[in-house]
């Protein structure tokens, strides 16, 4: 097996003068630890204002649809073996 390193040719220089000029930040990490990390800074930087309550529907609907779907399917194919029978 050969293990491949998408990261060894990174060019972290570059992308810190990147973030540098045009007012942004550099942010990698190595380990989940760093990831974490720079999640929370981000979530400082850039609050995202959210609901308290998340309101998901308690009834499902996908039924009505299926039927539809699934009564037209028969009739259509009801109607073309009819319709073969008699030509």
């Amino acid at each position: 097996m050969r293990r491949i390193n998408p990261s060894a040719d990174l060019d972290e220089d570059t992308l810190r003068q990147i973030a540098d000029s045009t007012g942004g930040q550099y942010f990698r990490a190595r380990n989940p630890e760093d990831l974490i990390r720079i999640y929370a800074q981000l979530d400082r930087l850039e609050p995202i204002a959210q609901d308290a309550e998340t309101i998901r529907p308690t009834r499902a609907l996908f039924h009505w649809p299926l039927a539809v779907t699934l009564t037209s399917s028969f009739l259509l194919a009801v109607l073309r073996t009819t319709g073969r029978a008699h030509a």
